[in-house]
């Protein structure tokens, strides 16, 4: 039995719920007219994978092991600006939606998303940054 079993992570459903989860995600992220350029030429399983990872150490999930690098280095290529970012947020709680994951579960989520987003965006907010690389 995993100790995670009262976890978040597990009464929204467990891994099958949250693969299935990060599949509609990933689907609906590489077909957006905003940001769906920014995963061009990406290896969509991996990126699911690694999502479903932190999704699941997030939600309390303790026999889950992220496999990635450190979110800075893997994001540092790529000029992602608050809108972006934003627009991930939402596309992220539709697919939770979607799923029937619980709204506890959802908000704990995009909240620990929200605290990594000095990690991966150019900027602060959601304003434009013209200069941006």
């Amino acid at each position: 039995m995993d100790a995670a079993e009262g976890s978040l992570f597990e009464r929204s459903g467990g891994e099958p719920v949250w693969r299935a989860v990060m599949a509609t995600f990933f689907e609906r992220v590489f077909e957006d007219v905003m940001i769906g350029y920014l995963f061009m030429g990406q290896d969509r399983a991996r990126l699911e994978a690694r999502e479903f990872e932190l999704a699941a150490r997030t939600l309390g999930a303790t026999s889950v092991h992220y496999a990635g690098r450190p979110l800075r280095e893997a994001h540092r290529r790529h000029a992602i600006l608050g809108g972006h970012f934003e627009r991930r947020l939402v596309m992220l709680r539709e697919a939770m939606q979607a799923h029937g994951v619980p709204e506890e579960a959802q908000d704990a989520l995009l909240s620990h998303n929200r605290s990594l987003r000095h990690l991966i965006t150019a900027n602060e907010g959601s304003q434009c940054i013209h200069d941006a690389p």
